[in-house]
């Protein structure tokens, strides 16, 4: 994995391939932001996924996966629009929310620390 540094010290996991992906998913509670470097409304829900990395560290762990760069990611998922947002658990789905919306992505991640 590669890391992503935000200013305030939040890690979080870049995931380039497949075997990664299902590292990431495996075990732990992961929400998996993915996006892409072109999709305008992933950069600007950004700051919220970081800021929620920040708040719930320790409670889960915050990734996020480039689909023109995880490209067999992208396939396996089937991502049909960005950003979307999903919750994963022993490598299952248990989540997702569609679109750059803050309040439905901070209540999806609200709900998945209580599990």
């Amino acid at each position: 994995f590669c890391y992503l540094m935000a200013a305030d010290e939040a890690s979080i996991a870049l995931i380039e391939n497949m075997e990664e992906f299902t590292e990431a998913t495996a075990s732990s509670l992961t929400v998996v932001d993915f996006t892409a470097a072109w999709c305008s409304p992933c950069m600007r829900i950004l700051p919220v996924f970081v800021g929620l990395s920040v708040e719930f560290e320790g409670k889960m762990k915050f990734a996020k996966v480039d689909v023109d760069i995880a490209d067999d990611v992208h396939q396996h998922v089937g991502i049909k629009k960005l950003p979307v947002f999903k919750v994963y658990k022993d490598g299952q789905e248990l989540d997702e929310v569609q679109g750059a919306n803050a309040d439905e992505l901070r209540e999806m991640v609200i709900k998945a620390s209580a599990l």
